[in-house]
């Protein structure tokens, strides 16, 4: 499975990195720090789910959402 963390606090994004690791040592977890960078990587990289941080320095979460959801199905 593969996540995208959308999470600018780096402590946050590592311990999500590290409990989804230890559960799920299959599992790949991407990170973007910024909402337009999250957007970004949902089209490149294809995630299977995107975890997102309401509260991020450039983009308000929830227009990341909307940015997201425009372009795929993803389940966030």
């Amino acid at each position: 499975m593969r996540i995208l963390l959308i999470e600018d606090g780096p402590v946050v994004a590592e311990t999500v990195t590290l409990c989804f690791g230890v559960r799920w040592p299959a599992t790949h977890v991407l990170h973007a720090q910024l909402g337009e960078d999250g957007v970004k990587m949902v089209r490149s990289e294809n995630p299977d789910i995107v975890i997102l941080d309401l509260g991020l320095p450039d983009i308000d979460g929830f227009d990341v959402c909307a940015q997201i959801r425009s372009s795929s199905e993803v389940p966030i």
